[in-house]
Parts: C-alpha cells; structure tokens; sequence
C-alpha cells in the first residue's frame, strides 16, 4: 500500500478527454477544495481495506520518479 497526503494526491490530478488523451485543466479554487474533500472521504472509505496490506510505504514529498525507484527497490528486498 501507498500513502500519501491527500494534498500531494490532489497536486498529481490530471484529466483526460473522451479518447483517453491527458488536457491541461486549471482547476477554480473552490474545484480544488472539492477534490482534496472527495480524496479525503475515499482514504477514510477505504482505510479497513488499506489496514490489510502486507507492504506499506509513505511516499509523502517524493517525486513519482523517486516514489516509484524506492517501491522498487523495497519490493526487490521483499522478496
């Protein structure tokens, strides 16, 4: 599992068109609250089911690029 801060999550937002294509979308200030709201309400929802993982990793102020060498890594030693 993989925790982050529900701030950093809401930074890494992006959004796609109907043909799956990433856009560029500059979100209102009130947009973003509701986002971080509904990020909140799923890590709460889903936090039993989080409890249950084997593995659990924070990587609150990495990079994705830092993030994903380190879960790497982490997993290479867990085997």
């Amino acid at each position: 599992m993989l925790q982050d801060t529900p701030e950093n999550i809401a930074k890494r937002l992006t959004f796609y068109d109907i043909d799956s294509r990433q856009i560029q979308r500059n979100l209102t200030e009130r947009e973003r609250r509701l986002y971080l709201r509904q990020i909140k309400r799923d890590i709460t929802y889903f936090r039993p089911t989080y409890q249950r993982a084997h593995i659990t990793m924070d990587i609150a102020g990495w990079s994705p690029d830092e993030a994903s060498l380190r879960i790497k890594d982490m997993l290479m030693q867990a085997r």
